[in-house]
């Protein structure tokens, strides 16, 4: 049977408590007071029943009748499959329900014996349980006790019980009784308990021992609150220096965040905006033209002919031909004259060809060409919006560089010490474990020297019968034991300096990446220094664009960022059409036949012989009238001026037009004028490039330490009063350290000093007297108690069964040390690894412990192994050293895979490595 779940519904000080095992090896680790035992405590009370609290003496873990008593466990592999058992109490009794697989719901029962072999909570626990208190009772101090109560842990048949229970019970009754007065273990206690009061009554004669006693608690209380304190200061510590690091880029961030919560972008409409700059863009086109419409100062000059083309926009070619062929020319002119009456009956197809040209101008100028043969072909748009993207990425990058300032020189630098540090470090520690741990200390060697000396001289006494020499003997056999013991604790001292030394390495390479890790997030969002990788990135795509627009066809003057931005060219090759359809419109006559010829040759006097016959028509008619003027002595300003101040006047109505637009726009705007709206739409852009620095600076940052930016106090001068009180922990906890060694010192003293002294070497006398009684009354007792409990077996095989498995889990758990076992007339030896037999009474506590845990689990394979049932061990191993606690949990772990075992311990085992192992903490 194994448990898969436990539900706490109320026991102890758990409530609504649910706690996942695996089907091997669980260990649940905890400090002191967690609700360990508890937990154990719950689970056998399901099983078998919750504790009478009326009950003197007996261990109900702080029951809280206030609550839901009771709750759940969940098995499997029993005998009926999964099973759910609850055991509630309510009004003082008992309920317990068992829900199977196939049951839709849970059935009442009486108990759950059937699931537990019918063992009552007793057995139970001493088959499948055991805590230190069990292992300590058989690590005796006395060898000879320790003799008899390993053959008392049930290695035996019930043939065997019949004969020596009763002569165990005798001679345990001859030692002790229950309110007896003649036994020898009860007149023990009876002189322990009064030398017990005559050592209270010399301490409170001692009133100052009693005062450095109170001091040392309450020192003890104190270091140990100064010292939480100094840990979480130390902590607060390292956040202030982390703040400190990144306090410009946390400034700005509370900064941005305050910016950007008073903005609202909804306000703003880019497509308003851009309506707008195309309505100004058309208005200063206007007044670009009307402005070469306004009639120009004339001056006075001798030289007619210069008159005459500063009046009117005549030509000194063409003036000079008419001069030179007076024939015809008023038919000439009357043609002229005839194309401006057509002229003017399309006077708004004039003027919209006039604007036009200008827009194409405009374009032209823009894209950098003076022609439309310099002009690439159009860009498609899908191209077009991935290089657009491209370029905005750049800029982008190019801003947030232009933005970023920061310590990054200094965090790179401390990142780089930091990484020459650890390796320092890391060659220190491995030199400290290529080293190895410390060997036996000398002084070992001096005392077995010491020893082996007496020894002989002992040995030359006694045959040669110099009784003077025996106490030089004892004296060397004395002095080596005293040098051996104080060797043994050297040795013990500079190994746990050694597990100190390597612990601390550890810790600081801990240290180190923690501060490592700090480091690289300041880094991350650091403004870098320089931009060069960006500037050659936009270089780089630069040169690339001017390839595209080459390769488009353009010429190297084309500027191909402008070309980039829209379809220019399709604006253009737009705007070509429309004019051609206009000069079609208004070119609709053509020279007459009756003076072609002087037509012709007119024409080819012009220095632009690509002139359209309109502008033909229209320079003859200014060549003809500067002609006259000149002729004349007249000016042809007045006529001039009057064609240029009609068309101005449309180009004002036009103008009137568009500024109605405009100031529709900004009452639908909401604003006052066009710097108002520009200044919206160039808010609107620094706060979207705001935005963009705000949530870099969001997604880098460690946003926990805003609450040191946004502190009364600057971090400065928080990380100085941080300092300033770690120190004055720092110092209090000196003092406090210092005084508290001087009072034990005191403590020492006084305790050492009149009859203190002599009560408590008597106390200690008459306590191991007391002790090796009950030694001998529990060894006889707990012998009893497993022939009768733990033995059930009926013949001798048994005993082998047992003892076979003992051998192999002792050699498991002594890494091949010992590997037999034997009864004796005279008792148990074990064979050692270098072929020797020792009586196990000359075993250590520790290999005592592991013969111990080796015969339990023997015991339970060899005899109960038809019994599988949780095994529950409540923090047995705490006396155990590093060594032997390894073996122990690997030897656990592969015990797991027969019998479930629960753990309970204040440890943190470290079992990496091991399988079938399920660890939790509680």
């Amino acid at each position: 049977m194994k448990i898969t779940k436990i539900e706490i519904f109320g026991y102890g000080h758990w409530i609504d408590k649910t706690v996942h095992l695996q089907p091997q090896l669980n260990v649940i680790s905890g400090r002191n007071g967690s609700g360990k035992s508890t937990l154990m405590s719950f689970v056998l009370s399901v099983l078998f029943g919750f504790p009478n609290l009326r009950r003197k003496h007996q261990r109900d873990y702080d029951i809280n009748p206030e609550n839901h008593f009771g709750g759940r466990l969940y098995l499997t592999e029993t005998k009926y499959g999964d099973v759910m058992i609850e055991r509630t109490r309510k009004n003082g009794k008992q309920l317990l329900y068992m829900k199977r697989d196939n049951d839709k719901d849970r059935v009442q029962v009486n108990d759950f014996s059937d699931l537990l072999n019918g063992l009552s909570k007793a057995d139970y626990l001493n088959y499948f349980g055991f805590s230190e208190a069990d292992l300590m009772d058989f690590v005796w101090e006395s060898e000879e006790d320790f003799a008899k109560s390993l053959v008392s842990l049930g290695v035996s048949g019930r043939q065997v019980l019949s004969k020596i229970t009763p002569n165990l019970q005798s001679e345990a009754e001859k030692i002790y009784k229950p309110n007896g007065k003649n036994p020898v273990l009860n007149q023990q206690l009876d002189r322990l308990a009064h030398n017990n009061q005559q050592i209270n009554d010399a301490k409170q004669d001692e009133d100052q021992y009693y005062e450095y006693e109170h001091q040392q608690a309450e020192d003890i209380d104190a270091l140990d609150a100064l010292r939480h304190e100094h840990e979480m200061a130390s902590s607060e510590e390292i956040q202030l220096e982390l703040a400190h690091g990144q306090e410009n880029s946390l400034n700005e961030y509370i900064s941005l965040d305050q910016e950007l919560q008073g903005f609202d972008f909804a306000e703003n409409n880019s497509e308003v905006i851009q309506k707008w700059r195309q309505v100004s863009d058309r208005i200063q086109r206007l007044n670009d033209e009307r402005q070469e419409l306004q009639p120009k100062t004339v001056t006075n000059q001798v030289d007619k002919q210069s008159q005459a083309n500063e009046m009117s926009q005549g030509t000194e070619a063409g003036v000079n031909w008419i001069s030179a062929h007076p024939e015809n020319l008023d038919v000439m002119y009357a043609q002229s004259k005839a194309y401006r009456n057509h002229l003017n009956q399309n006077a708004d197809a004039s003027e919209e060809l006039v604007k036009k040209r200008y827009e194409k101008d405009q374009l032209l100028k823009r894209l950098g060409a003076d022609n439309d043969e310099e002009l690439p072909n159009e860009l498609p748009d899908d191209e077009r919006e991935k290089w657009q993207k491209e370029y905005r990425k750049i800029q982008n990058r190019q801003a947030l560089l232009e933005n970023e300032s920061g310590p990054y020189s200094e965090d790179k630098q401390a990142l780089n010490d930091l990484n020459d540090e650890e390796k320092q470090l890391r060659k220190e520690y491995n030199e400290l474990r290529a080293s190895g741990a410390p060997g036996m200390s000398w002084v070992v060697y001096l005392g077995i020297v010491f020893g082996i000396l007496g020894i002989i001289i002992l040995i030359v006494a006694l045959a040669a019968s110099g009784n003077g020499l025996i106490p030089v003997a004892i004296a060397g056999i004395a002095l080596g034991i005293i040098f051996a013991l104080i060797g043994m604790s050297l040795t013990q001292k500079n190994k746990k300096e050694y597990r100190n030394d390597l612990k601390a390495y550890e810790l600081d390479f801990i240290d180190i990446k923690d501060e490592r890790q700090q480091l690289e997030n300041a880094i991350s969002v650091a403004p870098r220094p320089e931009n060069n990788d960006v500037e050659a990135e936009y270089q780089t795509f630069e040169k690339q664009l001017d390839e595209l627009a080459q390769q488009y066809g353009a010429t190297e003057s084309i500027n191909s960022k402008v070309w980039l931005e829209d379809n220019y060219v399709t604006q253009i090759d737009q705007l070509n059409k429309e004019i051609s359809q206009m000069e079609l419109l208004l070119d609709n006559d053509s020279f007459t036949d009756s003076a072609k010829d002087q037509w012709e040759d007119y024409k080819a006097t012009l220095s632009d012989n690509h002139l359209s016959e309109a502008a033909i028509y229209h320079q003859f008619e200014n060549d003809y009238l500067a002609w006259r003027e000149a002729r004349a002595n007249k000016t042809y300003q007045d006529f001039a001026a009057q064609e240029s101040k009609e068309k101005i006047d449309r180009i004002d109505e036009q103008i009137k037009q568009l500024e109605e637009r405009q100031r529709q726009i900004l009452e639908d705007y909401d604003v006052q004028n066009a710097d108002e709206l520009e200044a919206k739409a160039d808010k609107q852009q620094q706060m979207l490039e705001k935005q963009k620095r705000f949530t870099i600076l969001a997604n880098h940052l460690d946003l926990s330490l805003l609450s040191y930016i946004e502190a009364d106090e600057s971090v400065d001068e928080q990380l100085m009063e941080k300092r300033d009180e770690i120190k004055a922990l720092n110092e209090e906890i000196a003092m406090r350290t210092d005084r508290l060694s001087q009072s034990r010192s005191e403590m020492k003293r006084l305790a050492n000093a009149g009859q203190l002294e002599e009560l408590s070497a008597q106390d200690e006398a008459l306590a191991s007297e007391a002790l090796n009684a009950a030694v001998e009354w529990a060894a006889r007792k707990v012998a009893i108690q497993v022939f009768e409990e733990a033995t059930m077996g009926e013949t001798g095989d048994a005993n082998s069964l047992v003892m076979g498995q003992a051998v192999r889990y002792i050699h498991d758990l002594t890494d091949g040390r010992f590997d037999k076992l034997q009864y004796t007339d005279s008792g148990m030896t074990i064979h050692t690894s270098d072929d020797k037999w020792l009586p196990v009474e000359q075993l250590s506590r520790g290999e005592k412990a592991l013969m111990f845990i080796a015969l339990r689990f023997a015991f339970l394979n060899a005899q109960l192994g038809q019994i599988q049932l949780p095994i529950f061990i409540d923090e047995a191993f705490a006396h155990l050293d590093d060594g032997h606690l390894e073996n122990v949990y690997r030897f656990l772990a592969d015990r797991g895979v027969d019998n479930q075992i629960i753990l309970l311990t204040t440890d943190q085992p470290n079992m990496d490595g091991l399988a079938h192992v399920a660890k939790q903490e509680i």
